[in-house]
């Protein structure tokens, strides 16, 4: 197997998105590791326990059966050495462009700046400010950073596919 065949990621779970891919139920998933870009990954079924903000471990392989050439897990487990993290609600009042780019806001009635330099974060904040998103902060060497920002409507399709998925194996017993 090439070195490019096989991937192994360590990180957060920021995206959980379902979809139909050839006629089949997929879900492509973002894994964000602590200080580097974030990867998409596919998946078919996803464990019970999977959630937005839980750190895992994933070993995924590339599938060549298209074009678009993309990574299918092969294995996931959870990963006890990053910390669990949640998404919270919070409101972005503005976004500053500059040397870096910083998003103000508040989070828990408390006021926050962060810098973001991720392209793909700051495409997820709505142009009309102040807005109510869900993000998920992650600590990088000691600094808080935005890992992910969802949309409300995003976070709502995410909570419920992962609903559904768990009652719908619970109800066969399937307890993965």
């Amino acid at each position: 197997m090439k070195e490019d065949d096989e991937k192994e990621l360590t990180g957060y779970i920021t995206m959980i998105e379902p979809r139909v891919y050839r006629g089949l139920l997929e879900y492509r998933v973002r894994i964000t590791p602590p200080g580097k870009p974030s990867q998409t990954i596919y998946m078919r079924e996803p464990p019970t326990w999977i959630r937005i903000g839980i750190p895992v471990k994933v070993k995924a392989i590339k599938s060549k059966q298209t074009k678009e050439h993309r990574y299918i897990v092969d294995e996931i487990s959870f990963d006890e050495h990053l910390t669990i993290t949640k998404p919270v609600k919070v409101v972005i009042e503005e976004v500053s462009k500059g040397i870096a780019t910083i998003i103000s806001g508040k989070r828990n009635g408390a006021f926050f700046s962060i810098t973001v330099d991720d392209e793909e974060i700051l495409s997820k904040i709505p142009e009309n400010l102040p807005a109510e998103v869900y993000c998920i902060f992650i600590e990088i060497g000691g600094e808080k950073r935005i890992a992910s920002i969802l949309t409300e409507r995003e976070y709502s399709i995410i909570t419920k596919t992962l609903r559904i998925i768990k009652n719908f194996r619970e109800s066969l017993g399937d307890k993965r």
